[in-house]
């Protein structure tokens, strides 16, 4: 996904009559947003989520988008309702805040990837023996001696 990348300007477009209209119930890429940024030049297709919104441009490059909440509620109820509660008009997309750009995603995957895909490493708890690391055959014993009946044991 090398022409996948954050976009630096907002993007305005106007949701219609036409456009609620033309807009299919649970698809997220013909939804009422979808089918108004699909209208303007440039645009090849439109992926709207709950919190990002891309955009297929034709230069070929993919464009990220914050979807603002009100967006992202009225498609919501859309979905349920078959209407659309906000006004018509302009609507604008603004660019991925830092803490939903593509740089902090990646960097947070490369920590999670080199830290064995968890976010905290569990620390070993000796009492229950779970998540303990192979330790020698004599504390394999005990392990196998709690883990049996008294009436298991005879002596």
């Amino acid at each position: 996904m090398n022409n996948l990348k954050d976009a630096t300007n907002t993007l305005t477009f106007n949701i219609t009559a036409k456009d609620v209209e033309k807009a299919e119930i649970n698809d997220k890429n013909h939804c009422v947003v979808a089918e108004a940024i699909r209208k303007m030049p440039g645009v090849l297709g439109v992926e709207v989520g709950l919190d990002i919104t891309r955009v297929l441009m034709d230069d070929g490059y993919i464009l990220r988008y914050h979807t603002p909440q009100g967006l992202s509620i009225a498609a919501r109820i859309f979905d349920k309702t078959e209407k659309w509660e906000l006004p018509l008009g302009r609507y604008s997309l603004h660019p991925p805040p830092p803490s939903m750009s593509l740089a902090t995603i990646r960097k947070e995957e490369r920590e999670r990837s080199i830290k064995g895909n968890r976010k905290d490493k569990q620390k070993y708890r000796i009492k229950t023996g779970r998540n303990t690391p192979k330790f020698s055959t004599r504390h394999a014993e005990f392990a196998k001696i709690r883990k049996t009946r008294p009436s298991d044991l005879k002596m």
